[in-house]
């Protein structure tokens, strides 16, 4: 291949590493640590808060610039140093104050560095995209397994020692990406629209409101589907089998995205993902003590992220030109994935102790509201583009 594979591959590899790590064990952290439900509630918003408007931050200044690679680097080392504070205090004001650093520094990463696989592929993306990210998800199983394994070993108390060594591999992988993939030769557009008169369209709002409630509807999931697990009885070791479920699933979507564009078709594929993500919401919170009902549950993950994960991706890469690509992605993360993630991190946090495995039919219904607004917003537009299932590159 043309393109550094293994080198960007590696870099999803650890960065998902990282979340492996951390979705599923900040949650049994900080119980084990003594604090309550509305705390995990709190930090898990407090780590997406920054979400909001850090990325944008950090794409504007990599639009200007031209630097990306620099800006990814700066971003993992800094992370890198954001977390050891955990090593120093486990008061809520410390972790709270830790956790802003850490994510301010952490949203500098994937948003730039999806512009930057995707300038290295060019006419590959269809094609190749899937092959790359799936890495990522290879990453995120390993640092599943791994972990379960460690924490049957070792206390809790090990796992900010565990996400250092994480993010430290990452900042490391950063530095192996060929420095030339910074600065790309900056294509010659035909003047555009701006940046902001494509964001406020109508249908760019409806299909933003979407991702902030798709995302909302994984407040529970993150923040207390491993203590779900816990509670009702299954061992550690079931737990992380539970997540890796998930993300082998979200594996197969990537590999046959390209296929799945072409023969459903990106709108299609898209309302599909709420759709399923509401079915599996109910199904967790309803039978979370039936193992065969839950691991359907969890393939269902395929959908409820990966493929709308990788539509969103396709949707921004079409919606801006290049040289806003980096403010369009920045801008998705932000509002979508930020303030959908505070929103559903909050409200989860608020209603567990009461509702307990309830609070996943709260979730069904942001995502069935999700469908909805996604519907809306796409119905116009042209998500059956006929160039998706060219084999070019």
């Amino acid at each position: 291949m043309a393109y550094p594979y293994w080198r960007l591959s590696s870099f999803y590899l650890f960065y998902y590493a990282c979340l492996g790590t951390w979705i599923p064990y900040w949650p049994l952290y900080v119980q084990y640590i003594g604090h309550s439900a509305l705390v995990i509630g709190l930090t898990g918003a407090v780590f997406h808060s920054t979400r909001i408007i850090a990325p944008n931050i950090w794409g504007y200044i990599s639009d200007s610039i031209g630097e990306r690679l620099k800006i990814i680097r700066l971003g993992c080392f800094f992370a890198f140093v954001a977390i050891m504070g955990m090593l120093l205090s486990t008061k809520v004001w410390a972790l709270t104050l830790v956790l802003l650093l850490f994510s301010f520094f952490w949203s500098a990463v994937l948003p730039q560095f999806e512009v930057l696989t995707l300038n290295y592929l060019g006419s590959r993306k269809a094609n190749s995209y899937g092959r790359v990210r799936l890495w990522g998800s290879v990453g995120f199983i390993a640092a599943v397994f791994g972990g379960g394994a460690i924490f049957d070993w070792l206390p809790m108390s090990a796992f900010p020692w565990l996400i250092c060594a994480v993010l430290l591999m990452l900042w490391w992988s950063s530095l192996m990406v060929p420095a030339q993939a910074a600065s790309p030769l900056r294509e010659i557009e035909p003047e555009s629209e701006s940046f902001l008169t494509i964001a406020f369209k109508p249908h760019v709002r409806g299909y933003l409101i979407a991702v902030i409630l798709m995302m909302a509807s994984f407040g529970p999931y993150y923040g207390f589907f491993s203590i779900l697990l816990k509670e009702t009885g299954y061992p550690l070791v079931s737990v992380s089998l539970f997540w890796c479920i998930a993300i082998a699933a979200e594996v197969l979507i990537f590999i046959y995205i390209r296929q799945l564009y072409q023969y459903v078709g990106i709108r299609n594929l898209l309302l599909a993902s709420t759709f399923l993500a509401a079915i599996r919401w109910v199904i967790t919170g309803v039978n979370p003590e039936s193992v065969a009902w839950m691991t359907f549950a969890q393939t269902l993950h395929a959908f409820s992220f990966a493929a709308f994960h990788a539509c969103m991706i396709e949707y921004i890469r079409r919606l801006f030109p290049h040289s806003q690509h980096g403010k369009g992605q920045a801008m998705f993360n932000s509002i979508g994935y930020g303030t959908g993630s505070v929103l559903g991190a909050v409200l989860a946090g608020l209603v567990w102790d009461d509702m307990g495995a309830n609070t996943f039919l709260l979730a069904a219904g942001l995502s069935i509201f999700a469908y909805a607004f996604a519907f809306i917003a796409t119905r116009h537009q042209d998500f059956y583009d006929p160039d998706m299932g060219s084999t070019e590159g």
